[in-house]
């Protein structure tokens, strides 16, 4: 018959055979028996001769081998320690001399030599310290994660259904039809089944019930009364159930679907009484699903409404609008606004202002007018959290009040007025939009004598205690002169109530907005401690492709870490542990952008952790990553090649000269 002719047809005899004996194994010609002590390896051998006997079958008594501790097969070494490689097999290379010359490391007789032995072109190398030469003694890291796809040319012709006849089958099938795989699988089902009480009571009965279905020392189960469809019945085995979850979700067919899919798909081939627990319980903690999956729930995190003011310009917000057309010089916007009154203050700047600027500008626009604020809103800018800014606001006795970034809802005051200034500057400046500068004053006067919503009242009112004056107004005072005097016995009565009625009228808008924002909303509480996954969709995430060009990360994970949160500032924002490479990013987060890390290695102790890709946006020591996208010139320095590289997003006169070794990802050479 030959090789190419043996398996398919002496498998299935040798299964025949042999598949009652739990003591032996059977490859190919090869029958193997694995005794612990003596007097069963005679018993066992002589099952086993009793069976060749039977069907005429014969061994090569110079090839066979009797009592031994050890034994070689398939290229291993087989013995109570365990499984090891046949030296006979790695002799040649445990053997082979040391090189002590370059001569010997070279040759120009192996075809394709160079792609072959890439690693070992540094040896040829005239400088060699005594650390690198230990290091090239050392054997290859093999513990390193890695997963087994099945083949698919293994089963089909040789699958059988219960029935008896051979049909294809798909992969879930797989391991309790397929030839050589039945056997294995077969004796951890039976061995489950002796320890599961419900499925040991069924086996145990000698005749079939209306559900239960006997057949080949397995037990099926029937989906329905009436129908013919069978389950295979999954004793109460961690293992044995982690594996059907398995290749009922996480197979290539499958895509990982949602609990109730995975549910239905595996209710179509196998059977046990906790199946829909188990399987909520699987996709809860599943890691992969966690990471790489969309969330229907409704976002984290409920509104906390900032305090309303007792006084006027107590509590400002503030925010620049930046990539405006230059104009008298300045090309961004500083917005501040009155927290309890709604008044803004426009003041032209400069995208380059650092916090001295800023602070310079700050005063002139709000302090010199209604002395300083006890608390300042903003988003966590560089601009605010510069050392210089917190330790001025510090010694005058300001609190800074920082907002986490893409968290419109914290300063919602300052980003809506940055919306309106918008919208007003499109309607009012020239062609080229380069006089924006001049219509700040109006459009702040305009905003303040517009009514709020939230108050109730117009901007210029809450803040002066006072109606915007007007043309209709003078002419009225000047034909009534009881108005003034009316008008001067009750001002600080009326001022005291214009305070007043805006911030009833302000806690009862804050209430509202809280009752119709938490219904999209729910609270998951997060505390110190805590293991949790960061969303990414706010990080500038790139990668690089095979043609070594930036690209945006698209298909990258929604979610990545594992990071530790160090405390709560408050219930919605949490403080993590960040590594050095994530240094740029502002260790406080939203807990809308966070997802506990849930696992559960007990209920599912072999299930495959997917080794997601790393994400670094610094280098080990902090610095911040670039890609190199050109080399311009070339140029020798001290003996060593230096390129002039030209960084990926910047432009050509701000590249550097980088030696030749330290170059990485260059697309064009």
């Amino acid at each position: 018959m030959g090789v190419a002719g043996m398996p398919g047809t002496w498998s299935h005899l040798m299964e025949a055979l042999f598949d009652k004996f739990e003591f032996a194994v059977v490859y190919l010609d090869d029958i193997c028996d694995f005794s612990k002590r003596m007097e069963e390896h005679v018993e066992h051998l002589r099952a086993i001769g009793e069976v060749l006997r039977r069907e005429q079958l014969y061994d090569h008594l110079s090839k066979c081998s009797f009592g031994q501790i050890e034994v070689a097969l398939l290229g291993h070494m087989v013995s109570q320690a365990g499984i090891s490689v046949d030296p006979m097999e790695t002799e040649a290379i445990v053997k082979y001399p040391t090189p002590t010359n370059r001569k010997e490391l070279l040759s120009r007789f192996i075809y394709d030599f160079a792609e072959l032995a890439r690693p070992l072109m540094d040896l040829t190398k005239a400088t060699r310290d005594a650390k690198d030469e230990e290091e090239d003694k050392e054997p290859p890291l093999l513990d390193v994660t890695y997963t087994v796809h099945e083949c698919d040319d293994a089963y089909g012709k040789n699958a059988a259904h219960i029935d008896g006849h051979r049909q294809q089958v798909n992969t879930v099938d797989y391991h309790f039809v397929s030839p050589h795989l039945a056997s294995e699988m077969k004796r951890g089902f039976q061995r489950g089944y002796a320890n599961d009480p419900a499925f040991k009571q069924q086996l145990s009965k000698r005749t079939e019930t209306e559900r239960f279905v006997k057949h080949n020392g397995l037990l099926y189960c029937r989906q329905k009364k009436g129908e013919t469809a069978y389950r295979l019945c999954v004793p109460k085995s961690k293992k044995l159930r982690t594996d059907v979850i398995m290749e009922c979700r996480d197979g290539a067919t499958f895509a990982h679907p949602e609990g109730r899919r995975t549910y239905m798909i595996a209710a179509q081939r196998y059977y046990w009484s906790t199946m829909d627990k188990d399987k909520k319980e699987y996709v809860r903690t599943c890691e992969m699903y966690g990471r790489w999956k969309s969330s229907g729930q409704k976002k984290k995190g409920l509104l906390m409404p900032i305090p309303t003011p007792r006084e006027c310009w107590e509590v400002v917000s503030m925010d620049f609008i930046t990539g405006l057309p230059a104009s008298q010089g300045y090309d961004a916007m500083f917005v501040i606004v009155n927290k309890l009154s709604k008044r803004p203050k426009y003041a032209p700047t400069y995208s380059t202002a650092d916090a001295k600027d800023t602070a310079n500008v700050f005063y002139d626009a709000v302090v010199r007018h209604h002395g300083l604020p006890k608390t300042i809103i903003s988003e966590r800018d560089s601009k605010f959290l510069s050392e210089f800014l917190k330790s001025m606001m510090k010694l005058v006795g300001v609190k800074p009040s920082m907002t986490t970034a893409h968290r419109a809802q914290a300063d919602n005051q300052t980003e809506h007025q940055n919306l309106v200034l918008e919208d007003a500057l499109r309607c009012m400046v020239s062609y080229h939009g380069d006089d924006w500068v001049t219509h700040l004053g109006t459009i702040e006067y305009a905003n303040s004598t517009l009514s709020k919503t939230s108050t109730k009242m117009t901007v210029f009112e809450v803040d002066t205690g006072r109606k915007v004056s007007n043309l209709l107004t003078e002419r009225m005072k000047e034909l009534s002169d009881g108005i003034l005097a009316e008008f001067a016995n009750n001002s600080a009565r009326e001022r005291q109530e214009v305070v007043e009625q805006p911030q009833v009228n302000l806690k009862h808008a804050q209430e509202r907005q809280k009752e119709y924002y938490d219904r999209k909303r729910r609270q998951e509480v997060f505390k110190e401690g805590d293991v949790v996954l960061l969303d990414t969709k706010n990080l500038p995430l790139k990668t690089v492709n095979k043609n070594t060009e930036l690209k945006k990360a698209t298909l990258a994970a929604k979610k990545f870490g594992r990071f530790v949160i160090e405390r709560m500032m408050n219930d919605n924002v949490a403080k993590l542990i960040l590594p050095v490479t994530m240094k740029r990013l502002n260790p406080a987060f939203n807990v809308a952008l966070l997802s506990h890390y849930l696992t559960n290695r007990i209920d599912f102790p072999n299930r495959l952790i997917p080794k997601a890709a790393p994400i670094n946006l610094d280098d080990e020591t902090g610095e911040e990553l670039y890609i190199n996208e050109k080399l311009l010139k070339q140029r020798t320095r001290r003996r060593k090649r230096e390129w002039l590289v030209k960084r990926h997003g910047l432009p050509e006169h701000e590249a550097t000269w980088e030696r030749e070794a330290n170059i990485k990802h260059v697309s064009h050479w």
